[in-house]
């Protein structure tokens, strides 16, 4: 398989969201980086594979610990990325996304986005900044701690995946309903789920607005928004 072929495998709505991808050979000491821009794909120029190390360098773990993992978060400085790693056959792609923070002091309305995945996070922060003070969380107990920082008549609304490490959205709803905010700050769902039964149980059980079935495009987003802080006015 040669590195057109591997690029190929890349879908670009969704990597065109990294900030970098690199392809990498150990065997034949081979680097290349991919770059994105609109519905092109650019290749760069051959490197040695050693420069993986300068790319990688001065995270909080070494390289040969990130290179092992499938998915970890590293802290460079003071920021954090998330860097994602799959094979295919000898080759291994690397996805640098920056986690993004908002400041939450900008004096817009503010929405609520849990995902676990930033290149979800960073797709909606970048759909919504401009209207939006767009808080972003990655596990439930962060979403609530956000709920719990922020002035309730402040939030237009909340967007919460179901599957997050640490904490999930389950715990998010739990609060909402324990804490009687479904009409106090409209939610709804973000959700990879296809199982039918769990989905009828998530809005049986819990005053939801709606559901955001994953993979999902710029105008389903816009939609659900919409939709969602309609029940705050």
């Amino acid at each position: 398989m040669d590195i057109k072929e591997i690029v190929s495998t890349i879908p670009n709505d969704i990597a065109k969201f990294y900030r970098n991808i690199y392809i990498i050979n150990k065997d034949d000491n081979s680097l290349y980086s991919i770059n994105y821009k609109g519905n092109k794909t650019t290749i760069g120029i051959k490197k040695e594979y050693k420069e993986i190390n300068n790319i990688l360098a001065n995270y909080n773990e070494t390289v040969v610990q990130i290179l092992s993992k499938e998915k970890g978060i590293y802290t460079k400085g003071n920021g954090q990325d998330l860097i994602f790693v799959s094979s295919i056959g000898d080759y291994k792609i690397v996805y640098i996304v920056t986690l993004i923070e908002s400041t939450g002091n900008n004096g817009k309305k503010k929405i609520i986005v849990a995902d676990d995945s930033p290149v979800i996070t960073n797709f909606l922060y970048k759909i919504f900044k401009d209207e939006y003070d767009v808080l972003i969380a990655h596990n439930g107990d962060k979403t609530i701690k956000l709920l719990e920082e922020n002035d309730h008549n402040d939030i237009a609304g909340c967007f919460t995946d179901l599957k997050m490490p640490i904490s999930s959205g389950y715990k998010v709803l739990d609060y909402f309903k324990k804490n009687n905010l479904f009409k106090t700050i409209p939610i709804s769902v973000i959700s990879g789920e296809d199982d039918v039964d769990i989905v009828n149980k998530i809005t049986i059980e819990y005053e939801i607005v709606d559901l955001l079935q994953k993979p999902f495009s710029k105008e389903a987003a816009k939609d659900i928004v919409a939709k969602t802080i309609q029940f705050r006015k």
